[in-house]
């Protein structure tokens, strides 16, 4: 339909004009979550340490506060790394769907689809972890699938983009299993049980350790918390019972949660499910009616069609059904094994999967139709 070049220069056109809408309207915001990450900048800067250990999953991005502070201009300096990840993003976002679905139409749309989606596009003015968090889960994505077996400067990149996401944000850490299933599958295709082997336990390793770590921190990281106010979203408690769930002492830990699993099964589904709702859901009860109808008319059709490009997807390209697939397991297990985040933030590293998705399978029921009505 477009070339390469028509295709960027349109795209292009339309994100210069979605990010300074967003700019316009919301400016940079500095409020809000953005202060204990611009605090904990400070006191790196003052101390060449964090307030607390649990902060070194968050570095990432309070290192980049602490440079930018340093230079005096820390909100337009991070504002414009945000959103020069966030172009080159789209880049790599185009460039992996074209490699999957190889078709540019496919990768023009889903690009497009992707630029004007405000709820993921918007966290580029605030000053969170979202935006550098969401922007690498792209480019790492995309250099993952763009690998070559003999190319050393490029795994050591993805090596490094890797890191990036396990110090951006704790859920980062869901990004070892994921990555780990890819490498597995890709070495029991070729028969190489032995570094599947040894790529299963360094991965498990990594990730109960890691995870346990985070865990110990407290306040945000204690998964119980969400268990015994019986939240669905984070620290907004509902006690939608009064029934007492079993729940161990010193048990923040994944061994704590699956003992309160064990012994708490009907309570336990009972949580997931109106979890597991809020996080696909995506409406609240204080968005307003318009807002949550826009959300259900740009969103539910997508899991609709991205169900059927997964099916395609799973005859055509086993690896990336399985690196979506785990995505999309393993970051919706994490809410409902946590909490849903009140503005939905939890679920935008996962969009940009649901779009490429939704959008192949648009395509292929268009394909089909087209070629029906050509044999009439």
């Amino acid at each position: 339909m477009f070339g390469s070049k028509k295709s960027y220069s349109i795209l292009l056109i339309v994100w210069l004009v979605i990010q300074f809408g967003l700019l316009l309207h919301n400016g940079i915001v500095t409020n809000g979550e953005a202060i204990p990450y611009i605090h904990e900048a400070d006191y790196f800067i003052a101390n060449a340490t964090f307030t607390s250990a649990k902060f070194i999953f968050y570095s990432v991005y309070i290192l980049l506060l602490a440079l930018f502070q340093q230079t005096g201009i820390q909100s337009i300096g991070v504002y414009v790394v945000q959103a020069a990840l966030n172009l080159y993003a789209m880049h790599c976002f185009f460039k992996l769907t074209n490699r999957v679905t190889k078709n540019n139409t496919t990768a023009f749309f889903a690009t497009a689809l992707l630029i004007v989606c405000i709820p993921w596009q918007d966290w580029t003015t605030y000053l969170y972890t979202e935006s550098v968090f969401c922007s690498i889960v792209i480019i790492f994505s995309y250099s993952l699938f763009h690998l070559k077996r003999k190319s050393k400067t490029l795994f050591a990149f993805v090596l490094i983009l890797l890191l990036l996401l396990l110090f951006s944000r704790p859920t980062g850490l869901l990004f070892i299993p994921v990555t780990a299933l890819l490498f597995v599958y890709r070495w029991i295709k070729k028969g190489k049980i032995l570094p599947a082997s040894v790529t299963v336990l360094i991965a498990v390793f990594l990730f109960i350790t890691l995870v346990n770590y985070a865990m110990q921190g407290g306040g945000e990281f204690d998964f119980m918390k969400p268990f015994r106010d019986e939240n669905i979203l984070c620290y907004l408690p509902t006690q939608t019972t009064s029934a007492i769930a079993t729940i161990p002492k010193e048990g923040n830990s994944l061994q704590g949660l699956l003992f309160y699993i064990m012994h708490n099964p009907s309570a336990f589904m009972r949580l997931a499910l109106l979890k597991f709702q809020s996080y696909w859901g995506l409406t609240r009860s204080y968005y307003s009616s318009l807002h949550n109808q826009l959300l259900m008319c740009f969103f539910y059709p997508l899991y609709f069609f991205a169900f059927i490009g997964l099916l395609r997807f799973w005859r055509s390209n086993g690896a990336f059904t399985l690196y979506a697939s785990a995505i999309i397991f393993f970051f919706t297990l994490s809410v409902l094994l946590t909490c849903d985040d009140w503005s939905n933030r939890f679920i935008m590293p996962v969009l940009p999967f649901v779009i490429l998705l939704g959008t192949n399978g648009i395509i292929i029921i268009i394909n089909r139709l087209k070629s029906n009505n050509a044999k009439n």
